[in-house]
Formats: structure tokens, C-alpha cells, sequence
């Protein structure tokens, strides 16, 4: 006879795992958490290019995803579709492990940033005075287009983690499973 209880069964076999398309709408629901932060990115690289503002902004953005999942279980998106970001005992991530589950958003945030500092150190990146002026210093400059596409390929980081999902019984996504996370359903 066997004493286990509850908390001796392993998250990844007693919680329904979350799989990609719930996922997906709660990442939807945190991108238009975000846009006003990429909107204020824009304008503080285009109108009035502030660097330190903009890595600033870009800095809070990238602790928006850690430190939620690591204080409340999970993004306002995730949250919003009732779904929770836990490790194998199903607590919350410590915020070393919220960090590590982020490591494919962080090298696009890191990309992003050098990205911007390699522009705001370029004589003609200061003479723009708006938007329009900044796309198209945004397709002619080659450094920056270059760095441009490197930083756009390592924006597809977290969609190639998030495909691993497809292949194992707990739905867990390369990130989750670099930081023994799982994404879960809520209990009712």
C-alpha cells in the first residue's frame, strides 16, 4: 500500500497541460498588454530619440513576462485565458527560473537593444524627424538592415520553442522544459 499524496504526483501528470492555441491567444492578449510600450518605443527612437528612454522602455518590457509569471503565476494574457505558470510541484517560478523560461525573448530583447544603440551612434540616424523618415533609414542603412534581420530571426525564437509543445505528452515548449516550467490550466 502506498502513503502519495497529492503533492508527491508530479504537476506534469495531475494538471491539464495548456497546449498551443490557448497559449497563443494569451500570448495575442500580452502583445496588446505591450503595444503601448512598442509604441513609446517608437516615438522616443523616431520623434524624439531619447536612447536612454527607449532602453528603458525596452527594459520594462522585457521584465513585464518574468516578473509577472514569477509574482502571480503567469502574464495578464495567460491569466486571462485561466492558465498558470508553474514548476514540477506546481508553485509559482522562482525568478530565476522566470528568467530562464524567457531566455528566447531575451536574446531578441538584447539583439534589439545593441540594435538600437548601433542607430543612435550614426551621424544620419539624427537627422530624422519622423516616422516616415525613420523606415526608411530603417531599409537603406545596410548595418542596420543587417542587424535589423538578425534581430527579426531571433524574434522567431519563442515560436520555434513554442512548436516543441506539439511533440511531447506534457505540452511543455523548449523554454519551459530549459526551465521545468509548465503551463497549466487553472483549476475551476
Amino acid at each position: 500500500m502506498t502513503t502519495e499524496t497529492i503533492e508527491d504526483i508530479p504537476l506534469s501528470t495531475r494538471a491539464e497541460p495548456a497546449g498551443f492555441w490557448i497559449r497563443l491567444a494569451a500570448a495575442l492578449i500580452d502583445f496588446l498588454v505591450l503595444l503601448p510600450a512598442a509604441v513609446l518605443g517608437i516615438y522616443f527612437t523616431a520623434y524624439r530619440q531619447n536612447l536612454l528612454l527607449v532602453v528603458l522602455v525596452m527594459l520594462l518590457t522585457a521584465c513585464y513576462k518574468p516578473v509577472m509569471e514569477h509574482i502571480y503565476g503567469g502574464t495578464l494574457g495567460k491569466l486571462a485565458c485561466n492558465l498558470r505558470v508553474t514548476d514540477e510541484h506546481g508553485a509559482f517560478l522562482s525568478l530565476g527560473q522566470a528568467w530562464l523560461r524567457y531566455t528566447p525573448w531575451l536574446v531578441a530583447t538584447v539583439l534589439g537593444l545593441y540594435l538600437n544603440y548601433a542607430m543612435f551612434g550614426q551621424d544620419d540616424f539624427r537627422e530624422i524627424t519622423g516616422y516616415f523618415e525613420y523606415v526608411e533609414y530603417l531599409q537603406n542603412d545596410a548595418e542596420v538592415v543587417r542587424l535589423g534581420r538578425i534581430q527579426q530571426y531571433a524574434s522567431l525564437l519563442p515560436l520555434l520553442s513554442a512548436l516543441v509543445m506539439l511533440f511531447n505528452p506534457p505540452k511543455q515548449a523548449a523554454h519551459d522544459i530549459l526551465a521545468g516550467s509548465f503551463v497549466v490550466r487553472r483549476p475551476s
